[in-house]
């Protein structure tokens, strides 16, 4: 099943500040949506396969959530924040090690959620915008424009904005 119906939530923006480790084969990170809701609705939800998650805020105060295998649900609305963590089995791919290692993503129509609570209906369109942090040596390639790149002796921090809204199955991630 999908996330939920697009007639009754629009998710407009998602903000995404992800921490790679590849030693942990571990993705982890702070989310944040900026949605519309069209019609009454009683949850919503994030598809985010065997996520663990933390600090659920809905308009900058906590609110109560589950997490079924499969989904976060959350019971209130407009802007969203939290916190998560996964080691995702599949559409994150772990492979070398050291100088030859590489780490990407496939979201092959729509698992884009075992490594990034998002959506797996192709008809939610949303601007995703990508902070990524990994070891300095190595390039780090996401989807829209290059906005900031900082690094320091032993990591990278890479910040990438989209113009335009996409599904989720189309976002990407290549170190």
């Amino acid at each position: 099943s999908y996330s939920q119906q697009t007639t009754k939530v629009d998710f407009k923006r998602a903000f995404a500040d992800i921490t790679i480790d590849s030693k942990e084969k571990r993705v982890s990170g702070k989310m944040a949506y900026e949605f519309v809701v069209n019609s009454s609705i009683d949850t919503i939800r994030i598809d985010a396969v065997n996520m663990g998650f933390c600090t659920l805020f809905i308009n900058d105060k906590a609110v109560e959530y589950k997490v079924p295998k499969k989904e976060l649900q959350s019971f209130e609305g407009y802007k969203l924040y939290f916190e998560f963590s996964a080691n995702p089995k599949q559409t994150m791919y772990f492979t070398g090690v050291d100088k030859g290692q590489q780490i990407w993503t496939q979201g092959q129509g729509k698992f884009t959620s075992h490594w990034l609570p998002s959506f797996d209906d192709v008809n939610e369109k949303v601007i995703f915008n990508m902070k990524v942090t990994y070891k300095a040596d190595f390039e780090i390639i996401s989807n829209g424009i290059l906005i900031n790149r900082n690094s320091s002796s032993d990591y990278k921090t890479v910040s990438f904005e989209m113009q335009k809204p996409m599904s989720s199955n189309v976002v990407m991630l290549a170190i």
